[in-house]
């Protein structure tokens, strides 16, 4: 039978992992890089829009 661990023991064995850290933290930066992309393209779609109104008046 396996030996039973804490998931705090388990984090502590992971975070001591050089691989598993750099993979973990480009996991985590791969939402941040669409959000960011989905900014800049709403940002141009409100510009459009705004110089559109505009025009009109």
């Amino acid at each position: 039978m396996s030996e039973r661990i804490t998931a705090s023991q388990l984090m502590d064995r992971l975070m001591s992992d050089p691989e598993f850290v750099r993979r973990e933290q480009e996991r985590e930066s791969q939402p941040m890089r669409a959000t960011g992309g989905l900014a800049e393209a709403e940002a141009g779609l409100v510009r459009s829009s705004f110089y559109k109104g505009t025009e009109e008046g």
